[in-house]
């Protein structure tokens, strides 16, 4: 099986993951609904008002964990950009398949969508001997 498409059916099995953001050396992590496409890019919605939307407005790059109570991990580094346009209806619909609760959200004038652009992307499953681990730069 192909390594991304490997990874992407993983994805696909996860409603959350952990995003790490930062701001002044101060790191900040969270909890947060996603969802995931055929090129790995993740979407998942916030408050403009929250700790991490801030601490992207001052530095676009995240780290993000998946998984692991099933012995399979993956973690990814990416690039956040806001979703406007076009882009996002759509978008939002597979979003909001995944994440039914998050509609609630949608007509909050406080509410942003985005998007994560992978740069780096490691897989790790500790269920097999030997483990399988593979990591790939976008």
């Amino acid at each position: 099986m192909d390594k991304k498409q490997k990874i992407l059916d993983f994805l696909k099995t996860q409603k959350h993951m952990v995003i790490a953001t930062e701001s002044n050396s101060i790191p900040e992590a969270a909890l947060v609904g996603f969802c995931e496409f055929d090129n790995l890019n993740l979407m998942f919605g916030t408050a403009t008002t929250s700790r991490k939307f801030q601490n992207i407005q001052n530095n676009s790059r995240v780290a993000i964990v998946f998984g692991f109570s099933e012995g399979i991990t993956v973690q990814y580094e990416g690039i956040v950009s806001i979703m406007i346009g076009n882009e996002i209806a759509e978008d939002k619909k597979k979003y909001f398949e995944k994440q039914p609760q998050a509609k609630k959200y949608e007509s909050d004038p406080n509410q942003v969508y985005l998007k994560i652009i992978p740069i780096w992307v490691r897989y790790t499953n500790v269920t097999q001997d030997p483990q399988e681990v593979f990591e790939f730069t976008a």
